[in-house]
């Protein structure tokens, strides 16, 4: 029996999912099963989750094989696969249905009453934070969220109608989805192999706030030079919040309707009062440190509200929120040495990462793994200048992903941006696996080393930390 009635889906039992070990596929393996469907799976790759998915009592397959079809009457299949893969071709051949990740967010989005969070930065921390709220006001929502939280993926099915979806811009995923509230946190250069300029970004962004009907809410950052962009052709009111205070805020230049002031930003959290409508209304204890997921929780007070969550389930599920895994995620400490994960990608993200682990007052020293061929070409000297915050900085190969090699493209380029610089603490080790060994060798007790990368990075971490204890439960976000 299910528990929701998807439209689309009315007479399937049985769901494959082709690429499951994708963080947002392995959330919709379970998401659809905690509506009631039977769902089997495959990833090639076999550093993905598939044995932790078996555990779970989702069928999945480590390899791509026509015979996992078989039994299906729909397969969901991620961008990152190809149309000549064996399962789609032997779906198509037996006249078994196919559906891309999008068009099933789509589906979905259409039978709850759908909260999306799309951006360039900040929607899974943001969703994060959002969903904690809503539990702590009573709301049990149902959430699908690209991150992993205790290295499961996000996709649970909540008692309520409220679902949280963080809709991602890389394959055009957030313009199928329909929502009563729709969030912006920011607008910046990103996938730009998808878009061919910034103002066909914006206009991406902006179809994804117009498909907002009328009575619901478009949210969008204030502060955000891009957001403004995005809003100023978008014609329709949008709820807005931002930070007043901030060196780099516009909020007190242009006025937001809800706005974090007073920040303090500590070592492993922050804390803030909040201003509705230019009433104060409390203050907000946070466990995730740095700026940006001040103006992370600012984004998701502002969806509460418009909800009419009260301040003080607000304030409670952002006290509650410890981050999700990847988000400056303490690893644990090995002779006197904090290591810390960050998922950060792209310079904005890079750059506050690093401003937030250098509140703890330690040297720190980054260790970068850029992910794609095309957003390092794109983005090497911006790279760069953000990597300038550490004290020292540790550079390997690029991690294609889903991009065929490149041999012109590599990590050494932003070392040579740095250098230029005058920024000489800096060394390119293309082998990933020579850095644990040159971090031990290199880093004495009070350094702090932070892994950043969307890629394999974080497996340096576990290296270097492997036998020892987290000091710390607090994470961060972005």
């Amino acid at each position: 029996m299910k528990c929701v009635q998807i439209a689309a889906l009315e007479g399937v039992e049985r769901v494959h999912v082709v690429g499951v070990g994708g963080v947002g596929m392995e959330a919709m393996a379970r998401f659809l099963t905690g509506l009631g469907y039977r769902v089997s799976g495959s990833d090639r790759d076999p550093g993905t989750p598939v044995a932790q998915l078996r555990e779970d009592g989702i069928e999945a397959h480590l390899g791509h094989a026509a015979a996992n079809v078989d039994s299906s009457q729909l397969v969901v299949y991620s961008a990152a696969v190809p149309q000549a893969n064996e399962e789609l071709a032997a779906a198509r051949r037996l006249g078994i249905r196919t559906m891309s990740r999008a068009q099933m967010l789509g589906e979905l989005s259409r039978s709850f009453v759908t909260v999306s969070v799309a951006g360039t930065h900040g929607k899974t921390t943001t969703a994060g934070m959002l969903a904690s709220i809503l539990r702590s006001g009573g709301f049990c929502p149902s959430e699908l969220v690209g991150g992993r939280w205790g290295g499961r993926a996000q996709g649970t099915v909540g008692s309520g109608d409220v679902l949280v979806l963080e809709a991602d811009e890389f394959d055009g995923a957030f313009l199928q989805v329909r929502s009563q509230i729709a969030l912006l946190t920011n607008a910046e250069a990103e996938h730009m192999d998808r878009y061919g300029d910034l103002e066909e970004l914006y206009e991406a962004f902006r179809q994804f706030l117009k498909w907002v009907p009328s009575g619901g809410t478009a949210v969008v950052n204030g502060d955000d030079e891009g957001a403004r962009a995005v809003v100023s052709g978008l014609g329709r009111e949008v709820l807005s919040f931002g930070i007043y205070g901030n060196d780099v805020s516009a909020g007190d230049e242009v006025g937001v309707d809800i706005g974090a002031v007073d920040v303090e930003v500590g070592a492993m959290g922050s804390r803030f009062g909040l201003r509705v409508g230019g009433t104060e209304i409390g203050f907000v204890d946070l466990s995730v440190p740095g700026l940006h997921n001040v103006a992370n929780a600012v984004a998701a007070a502002a969806v509460a509200g418009a909800l009419d969550v009260d301040f003080q389930h607000i304030s409670a599920g952002l006290a509650a929120y410890r981050g999700a895994d990847r988000r400056l995620e303490v690893k644990g400490e090995f002779g006197g040495i904090l290591v810390i994960d960050d998922y950060a990608h792209h310079p904005t993200e890079v750059e506050a990462a690093l401003s937030a682990v250098r509140a703890t007052g330690r040297r720190v020293v980054a260790v970068f793994q850029p992910h794609l061929y095309s957003r390092t070409r794109a983005f090497f000297a911006e790279f760069g200048r953000a990597l300038l915050k550490a004290d020292a900085v540790y550079l390997t190969s690029v991690y294609g992903s889903r991009e065929a090699p490149d041999s012109r493209t590599h990590a050494g380029q932003i070392a040579d941006v740095m250098r230029s610089a005058g920024y000489e603490e800096v060394a390119y080790v293309p082998n990933m696996w020579d850095l644990p060994d040159r971090l031990k060798a290199d880093c004495v007790a009070g350094d702090l080393i932070i892994t950043l990368g969307a890629g394999t990075i974080n497996e340096v971490a576990d290296a270097l930390t492997a036998g020892a204890s987290s000091s710390s439960p607090a994470r961060g976000g972005g």
